[in-house]
């Protein structure tokens, strides 16, 4: 886990295809010079000054920050409760918590399903949970929730891959996952497959390359009571 002290930067995020919420998230904090802020991020790749820490138990003082960000970091975590309770101890009284991860259907059986997919191309990816999770994690310790949205984000299938740099193997097992998705789970991620859909044919048997598919993200801004 990597901590950052970089607020201002934000705005000049160089991935504006992984940018998900956070055009959003900026609106909602308007982050500013002498805000105490804390990014965590799971190894971008950005250059900078970075601290070294566990997210279940972070280097800091409490109280230490006026605004802490998390984005697309929490699912890798291995203690969702731990790391929301380290962020509500290092937030200051009245700190705010901007947050961004993908979430998960309610239905168990297509969460597991969309679940895997993502731990099959990155062994790093612990869980995600639904937006009632997420939301019920920052609540049970002591963050208030201000507000919330969804964002859909649209993923090109083979930059997706390659952005884990999967091999051969990883892309069949995943596309071979993605045929099998049970109908809510398939709603959920809105696949699209070369050269249309035959209704007569069984999605498992037809010989068609996944092309895209959708992921649902919740931003969300909650705030340390004074």
């Amino acid at each position: 886990m990597a901590f950052t002290m970089r607020a201002n930067e934000l705005r000049h995020d160089p991935s504006p295809q992984e940018r998900g919420g956070l055009d959003a998230l900026l609106s909602w904090v308007e982050p500013e010079q002498g805000v105490r802020t804390l990014e965590l991020a799971i190894d971008d790749g950005r250059e900078g000054a970075f601290v070294v820490g566990d997210d279940c138990a972070m280097p800091f003082d409490d109280g230490a920050f006026d605004l802490i960000m998390c984005r697309s970091a929490a699912h890798h975590f291995r203690d969702h409760s731990a790391f929301f309770r380290e962020t509500a101890r290092v937030l200051a009284s009245g700190g705010r918590f901007a947050f961004e991860d993908h979430v998960l259907p309610d239905h168990t059986a297509s969460a597991l399903f969309v679940d895997s997919l993502e731990r099959l191309r990155d062994s790093s990816h612990v869980r995600a949970r639904t937006i009632d999770g997420w939301m019920t994690e920052a609540t049970a310790a002591g963050l208030s929730v201000e507000r919330h949205a969804v964002v859909d984000q649209r993923h090109v299938f083979t930059e997706w891959c390659a952005s884990r740099a999967c091999d051969a193997r990883a892309v069949e097992a995943l596309v071979s996952h993605a045929r099998r998705l049970p109908r809510m789970a398939a709603e959920w991620l809105s696949p699209e497959w070369s050269g249309g859909r035959d209704p007569h044919v069984a999605i498992a048997s037809q010989p068609r390359e996944l092309v895209a598919f959708n992921k649902k993200h919740v931003i969300m801004l909650a705030r340390k009571e004074s």
